[in-house]
Formats: structure tokens, C-alpha cells, sequence
């Protein structure tokens, strides 16, 4: 089903400027309030007790959890960062922190309705415009909100729930085949690299847990054996002051992922600082993995000829001989399912979410010739392409459902698509 089809409504007959920039017009007969009379905004706090009700803050809910509650229904905003603009609507129990703020209805206002206002609120026309952007409960409090009746104002609460519940289906429906997608590669990548492209070749045990059983003229060895480099970078003296938008490339772990560097906001360094940093320098075709936080086990390789590039700590360069070892192979198998068995055995206590040289040096690969790896690499290179193109169409259509439900909702709460 297209979104087109999800729904048909025409506006208004009659409209007028709301005098807002982000609301634009709306029907004649709404009104225009400042949301302190719809609606009342009161800070959170940090709880007192522990106990089993979900604590929220700055719009998501956190892993902590308190024996305080107050009992929705209820919208959270965020005050700050990046999540600034993700409103919460919460049912049962909770507790909110002083990142976020808890919203009630006032009589005759539908919290709802308020809760589909604030996901398409212009933030930008409101927040404090400091380093980290930042709404205060004034300015939450003064913003002036489009007000139908409360009968409308239920009757749009009511249809977004049911057009929104159409298209986050869908969206879940294309995230789900994506998850498919990504296992589907990986499982492809993981049968290759450990077991090569012959299905009745004789196998053997590797020895190797997360390598399983290899074709017998394989061998699992330590990847420091195949390899010349194994290190990371550093953050320069002076840290974000330092960089440029242009000079040598800075990589970080946002810039590694298993697709390949993402360069969109990509920082730079001077000469004279990646002359202080030269046991960091990148080569072509070294092989880049994350060995911290959240984006630990990405990796990708550095294939941008001619370029100067360094990375800072959180970034490791693998660089391999390459008689020995295709740097593309040992990629691929860092992306295979292998990669996070790999990072599972290292992830104890005080290690975890982080791997460090002794550990990647350490690491048993699968090995076979260099004719084969090739062999193996043309193979995945052409079949992770059919694959990467399917997952990029699933992609620009649930940016396409996000988009499209943004815009309707903007349409309906400010009077701009009539709902009978």
C-alpha cells in the first residue's frame, strides 16, 4: 500500500494567519493560546528509592528504574540535547528526571492532541541558543499552540492514532527486513570466510570457537602473524579546538562503519599536528575497526587513494601483509558473524566495550591462499552489493514513511487537512 492511499482529507474552507512562522495558517475558528492554559508543564527529578518503575529523561526511557511514581496518562519533552524533539507518551507508571519535563491537560485540552503538536513543534524557533541546545519550562510554557475545540482536538488525536498506526507497520515491517538483511549478509560473509566456496571440500575442526570447522587445507592462526600494524591514534593536544575543515583527514569510530566511511561532517587536522601523530597515519587499503563504545566491531577499509588521513583512539588500524592476508578478507570477516563472537570472548567485566591491541593481535583468523581469499572476496563483493542495494530500498522508504508522517501530522494538528 502506497501512503497515498493511507488516507484522503481536503483542508479547511476558511483560514487565517496564526502570526506563527512554524504553525503558518489555520482555521478561522481555532484559536490561539499560549500552552501554560492548555496545558501544565512541571519539571522531574532524580528519585529517591529504587524499585521497578521506568525512569525517563530527554525523551527516551533510561535502564534505571525507582519505587516513586506518578501515573499517566502523560507527555514528556525533553529540555536539552539531542533528543530535544522526541515527545514521550506515557501510559502507566513512570518517573521523570530533570531532563525532561512531565505534561497534563488542563480541562477542555486533549492531551493527545498536545502529544502530536509537540512531534512536529519548531524547536529551532524556540530553544536557547547555546552549545548544547536547551528548551526551558518558560519557553515550553509561552509557545503558542493552534486550539480547535476539544471535540476536534479528539477527532485529530483519534485519526493520527489510527493513519500512524498504518504507517509505523510498514516502517516496522521494512526495519524488520533490514534486521533479515543484516543477518542474511553476515551468515553469507561468515560461510565464505571460514569455509571458502567449495560445498564438498573435506573440513576439519579449527580449534577456534568462533571459526567452527574450516576446508582441511586451511589454518587458523593469530591475526599478529599476518600483520605489520596493529595501533590506534589519539585526540589531538587541545582536542576539538584543533580541528579544521580542511587539511588531513581526523577519522573517528562515527566515521567507520561496516559499509565504509561515512565522510558526511568528517573533522580535519593540520599538518603540523599529523606530524606529531605519524605512527597513526593511515595507509590505502588498511583495514579501520572501532575497539570502543557503541560502534565497537565496525570496521570497514580505508580506500580513498591519495589522501592523508590519521585517526584518533577509539579507532584501530589493522595492516596486513598482504602475501599473506587480503586486507579485504580480514574485513570481511570482522563483518561477518564472527565479529561480535570475537568481541563477546573479550567483553568481561572492567573489558567491556572495549578491545585493545593484545586482544585483535591475539584473534584467530581462518587462512587459506591468497588465490582463494580473492576468490572469495569477488564473490562477497558482488553478492553484498545485490544485498546492500535492497537494504538501501528499504531505507529511502522508511525515510520516505518518516517524512510522510511528519508532514501529515504538521497538516492535521494545524488545520491545514480537515478530519470530519
Amino acid at each position: 500500500r502506497t501512503v497515498s492511499e493511507m488516507t484522503t482529507a481536503k483542508g479547511y474552507t476558511e483560514m487565517k494567519d496564526s502570526g506563527i512562522q512554524w504553525i503558518g495558517q489555520i482555521p478561522t475558528h481555532w484559536l490561539l493560546k499560549k500552552a501554560k492554559y492548555c496545558v501544565s508543564i512541571t519539571n522531574g527529578s532524580d528519585p529517591k528509592s529504587e524499585g521497578s518503575v521506568p525512569v525517563y529523561g530527554s525523551g527516551s526511557e533510561s535502564f534505571k528504574t525507582c519505587g516513586e511514581y506518578k501515573e499517566g496518562p502523560a507527555v514528556l519533552i525533553g529540555r536539552k540535547g539531542a533528543t530535544l524533539h522526541i515527545p514521550h507518551y506515557i501510559e502507566g507508571r513512570y518517573w521523570n528526571v530533570d531532563t525532561a519535563f512531565d505534561v497534563k491537560p488542563q480541562e477542555g485540552f486533549s492531551l493527545r492532541y498536545y502529544y502530536y503538536l509537540a512531534c512536529v513543534f519548531d524547536y529551532n524557533y524556540y530553544i536557547s541558543q547555546t552549545t548544547l541546545p536547551g528548551m526551558t519550562q518558560t519557553n515550553y510554557n509561552n509557545m503558542k499552540l493552534p486550539c480547535p475545540s476539544l471535540d476536534e482536538q479528539s477527532a485529530i488525536a483519534a485519526y493520527l492514532d489510527t493513519q500512524c498506526a498504518k504507517i509505523d507497520e510498514i516502517i516496522d515491517q521494512a526495519k524488520a527486513s533490514m534486521e533479515d538483511y543484516k543477518q542474511w549478509k553476515a551468515s553469507i560473509i561468515y560461510e565464505a570466510v571460514t569455509k571458502g566456496l567449495n560445498p564438498n571440500v573435506e573440513m576439519k575442526d579449527s580449534g577456534v570457537e568462533w571459526i567452527g570447522k574450516v576446508p582441511k587445507e586451511w589454518k587458523a592462526i593469530p591475526l599478529k602473524v599476518c600483520t605489520s600494524k596493529i595501533g590506534s591514534g589519539k585526540t589531538p593536544q587541545g582536542g576539538a579546538e584543533t580541528y579544521q575543515d580542511n587539511g588531513v583527514l581526523f577519522l573517528r569510530s562515527q566515521n567507520v562503519y561496516n559499509t565504509g566511511l561515512e565522510l558526511d561532517g568528517v573533522y580535519y587536522i593540520s599538518d603540523e599536528i599529523d606530524s606529531t601523530m605519524k605512527n597513526s597515519r593511515v595507509r590505502y587499503n588498511d583495514v579501520l575497526l572501532n575497539i570502543t563504545g557503541g560502534s565497537i566491531g565496525r570496521c570497514c577499509l580505508f580506500d580513498l587513494p591519495d589522501t592523508a588521513a590519521n585517526v584518533n583512539q577509539h579507532v584501530c588500524i589493522i595492516r596486513t601483509k598482504p602475501e599473506i592476508l587480503l586486507p579485504q578478507f580480514l574485513r570481511y570477516f570482522w563483518n561477518s558473524a564472527a565479529g561480535p563472537m570475537v568481541i563477546d570472548q573479550y567483553q568481561t567485566g572492567s573489558n567491556r566495550q572495549g578491545l585493545n591491541f593484545e586482544q585483535i593481535g591475539a584473534t584467530h583468523i581462518p587462512l587459506c591462499s591468497i588465490a582463494e581469499q580473492r576468490q572469495i572476496v569477488a564473490m562477497l563483493d558482488q553478492k553484498c552489493a545485490v544485498i546492500d542495494q535492497l537494504m538501501a530500498e528499504k531505507q529511502s522508504l522508511i525515510d520516505d514513511l518518516e517524512s510522510y508522517k511528519k508532514s501529515l501530522i504538521y497538516e492535521v494538528v494545524t488545520g491545514k487537512r480537515y478530519i470530519r
